[in-house]
């Protein structure tokens, strides 16, 4: 199955619910004091302590990593360039910012589920920037992080889930935020 790797997180085929306990005392209903505060949710009391929640979790299956000796001989190889550019969008408009392969959103990449993946960043930008691969569930910042202008970075993993993922710019510890940029 072919996952691929654009601007849009995935969609997981079985989310889990998160939603929080709900708490109601009867003396809160004054206007439908039939209602026992049960059918708004379970009290504290009835919710899993730590210890239970820690044992639960670990009994749920881990997915592999996606981490693989970065001398590994790659199925598919990906090359990418980031820099500051201007493009056109559409309608007329001009995007003058951080572009992918001198354009906005970057290109959708397709690889196959399995896949030993070699990703190249190239800056070709003034400024540093750098890669976050949401389709690798490894640590990309490590490979990826800051890549100084005229610089290259290389990271290489295995796909495990088939899935939509995005990649974006990530040059580390909020860069571009706290630069007032908008991130590619």
């Amino acid at each position: 199955m072919a996952a691929s790797l654009n601007a849009f997180s995935p969609i997981p085929s079985n989310p889990v619910k998160t939603d929080p306990a709900i708490v109601v005392s009867e003396e809160s209903h004054e206007t439908n004091s039939a209602v026992p505060a049960s059918a708004y949710g379970p009290s504290s009391a009835d919710q899993p302590g730590f210890v239970e929640i820690i044992s639960r979790d670990e009994r749920l299956p881990i997915p592999a990593t996606s981490y693989v000796p970065q001398n590994t001989v790659a199925d598919t190889r990906v090359r990418i360039t980031l820099q500051e550019n201007e493009t056109y969008i559409g309608n007329g408009v001009m995007y003058k910012g951080f572009t992918i392969d001198d354009k906005i959103p970057g290109p959708t990449i397709i690889v196959n589920e399995g896949d030993v993946v070699e990703f190249t960043i190239v800056n070709d930008g003034i400024l540093p920037h750098g890669a976050s691969i949401h389709a690798a569930s490894t640590q990309t910042s490590k490979y990826l992080g800051k890549i100084m202008p005229g610089d290259s970075s290389t990271i290489v993993f295995r796909v495990n889930m088939p899935g939509v993922y995005m990649y974006h710019c990530a040059p580390g510890a909020g860069y571009y935020s706290i630069s007032g940029r908008h991130n590619h």
